[in-house]
């Protein structure tokens, strides 16, 4: 769907270095553990903790009011009280719902200031990134209102640190503009064309390649998200591992965010680019 940027930092920083626009954002770092995530109302049939797996088969579920809008407040616990700078929602239904929201925080858990102007309306059920100004606050929430009738859904949040790539998307990396499909044509014996038969669909494939990163660059930042996307969880506060949430250029496509996950057997080493530099690259699929 979108990453929508109000971190003042980050926007100095790119109006001041031109340079410095579109380096890719990656939301892989969550603080949240399962009885972090906290709906009011409760549904008993879909409790909270669906939304931290990171799979997107299980979701969290509102409850749905036939005649009025529903208020609905999902609690996000930062227990150890960590640098927060963005939540992420994949597997969602704001768009088709017509839900809109807004973003809370309450460093003492009782009196929140707005993190995210409401209401927020999307226009897609694609996933979501907020990025906003750093806070170390004990709670933050998510604040919906939800239209008669309807109900909203969440599959997965991240809640954490956003990390900032080293440099901006290589020229030669595709952008993720089309749906990955597979199947075939059928033909008749004698040549005929009788249409295709999709067999699977999935979401457009994402790659990242990163050129002339420092030596400390890769060891203190890429070596711990590779080990992320390995399913290697050398650091139990950073949430569920695997998956990720990519925008491959936030400054100019805005638009083009996608919830990710790379093939287990895929071997992500970075090599050295010179006597002072390293290179890395992966790839894989994302959520429809």
């Amino acid at each position: 769907m979108s990453i929508y940027i109000s971190n003042d930092l980050y926007l100095q920083d790119i109006d001041v270095n031109d340079l410095r626009r579109n380096r890719p954002l990656v939301g892989y770092k969550s603080v949240l553990g399962p009885s972090d995530i906290s709906p009011s109302p409760e549904n008993p049939d879909s409790p909270g903790s669906n939304a931290w797996s990171p799979d997107t088969y299980t979701n969290w579920q509102s409850l749905s009011d036939p005649d009025f809008p529903l208020d609905q407040e999902v609690d996000l616990i930062n227990a150890g009280s960590d640098p927060i700078d963005y939540i992420a929602i994949a597997g969602h239904n704001f768009g088709t719902s017509g839900a809109t929201y807004s973003i809370e925080s309450a460093s003492d858990g009782l009196n929140f200031d707005t993190v995210v102007v409401a209401p927020k309306i999307v226009g897609s059920d694609a996933s979501i990134i907020e990025y906003f100004d750093e806070s170390q606050h004990a709670k933050f929430r998510i604040v919906f209102v939800i239209p008669a009738a309807k109900f909203v859904k969440i599959s997965h949040i991240k809640m954490g640190q956003i990390t900032r790539l080293q440099r901006p998307r290589f020229g030669g990396v595709k952008p993720p503009l089309n749906n990955r499909v597979q199947g075939f044509s059928n033909t008749s014996v004698i040549g005929n064309y009788l249409g295709n038969k999709i067999t699977a669909e999935g979401g457009p494939p994402w790659e990242i390649t990163q050129q002339w990163n420092t030596q400390e660059f890769v060891r203190d930042t890429v070596k711990p998200f590779i080990d992320h996307m390995n399913n290697i969880n050398t650091d139990t506060g950073n949430g569920p591992t695997g998956s990720f949430f990519y925008a491959h250029a936030p400054d100019d496509y805005p638009a083009e965010v996608q919830y990710c996950w790379k093939e287990p057997g895929q071997d992500v080493t970075p090599e050295n680019q010179g006597s002072k530099w390293m290179q890395w690259q992966c790839s894989g699929d994302s959520l429809k």
